[in-house]
């Protein structure tokens, strides 16, 4: 059922990657925002920190994307 649902996030790897990213950005944004959480990752409590490993990530994901 799971291979199911998610048949069609192998259409674009990249696209894929980056709507990851961008979910996992938003969902840690509201979840810090509104007291639900706590990043736990010591690299990562500061929003700074956040924005920038967003940034390599996304930077990581087009670099791969250029491999043959």
């Amino acid at each position: 059922m799971a291979l199911a649902l998610l048949s069609g996030c192998a259409g674009n790897l990249r696209q894929s990657a980056h709507a990851a990213i961008a979910a996992d950005g938003a969902t840690t944004a509201i979840g810090i925002a509104s007291g639900a959480a706590y990043e736990v990752n010591p690299l990562l409590r500061s929003p700074t920190a956040i924005a920038l490993s967003l940034l390599l990530r996304v930077v990581a994901v087009e670099h791969i994307n250029t491999l043959p």
